[in-house]
Order: C-alpha cells, then sequence, then structure tokens
C-alpha cells in the first residue's frame, strides 16, 4: 500500500500519473498533489510531477491525460464547479507549455486525442 490519495489517474508506460485533492477537516483545508507512481516497482517517484510552480494557477484539478506520443501532461481544472473550467499543458519535465480558459464545459474531466 502507498500513502498517497488518489482522485484521477492515467497510466503511461510504466508510469501512474496522478492528482489527488484531499480535504483536512482539522484545517479546513485541501491538499492537493500532482504524483507519479512507478508501477513496476511500485514506488512514488514523485508527489509533485509540476516543477515550475504553475501549480498554483489550478484551482482544482478534475482530469489528467499523458499524450503518448508527446509525453505532454495535461490537466483539466474543475474550477469552481460552476462556470466552464481551463485546461492545461505541461511539458514532460512539468514545466507549464501553456494554459488556455477554452471553452472546456463545467467540470471537465476527459479527453480524446485525434491524430493527423
Amino acid at each position: 500500500m502507498l500513502d498517497i490519495g488518489v482522485s484521477g489517474m492515467t497510466l503511461d508506460g510504466d508510469s501512474l500519473y496522478l492528482y489527488s485533492g484531499e480535504f483536512n477537516y482539522s484545517t479546513f483545508e485541501y491538499t492537493v498533489t500532482y504524483g507519479i507512481i512507478d508501477v513496476t516497482t511500485k514506488q512514488i517517484v514523485t508527489r509533485n510531477f509540476i516543477t515550475d510552480g504553475t501549480d498554483k494557477q489550478i484551482t482544482m484539478p478534475y482530469g489528467i491525460m499523458v499524450n503518448p506520443v508527446t509525453k505532454e501532461i495535461y490537466l483539466s481544472d474543475g474550477a469552481n464547479f460552476i462556470f466552464p473550467g481551463a485546461l492545461f499543458c505541461f511539458d514532460r519535465y512539468g514545466k507549464m507549455k501553456w494554459a488556455k480558459p477554452v471553452q472546456t464545459g463545467d467540470i471537465p474531466a476527459h479527453f480524446a486525442l485525434l491524430y493527423k
């Protein structure tokens, strides 16, 4: 058993990318984790794959996907769960490539890739 919460996840090779929003009833605060688990060794690789500090721009992660070709990491932000959320893209090293306030719809959670 690993001591890490999971709200959403996606698998890319041997790496399980995850996000977790855990509420602490003692402090009344959320702790958000953006982790990677090596499924072969069953070890936590990192508890924050976002390496440039831009994770603070995400209100509440609600979807995750890794592009199997480019290894870009996509996170959707559910924001306040009332208005359309945002879409964030990080490179394979956890640095933000872009963030778009695209019309994702309310509570964006799922992704699809289209290859030409």
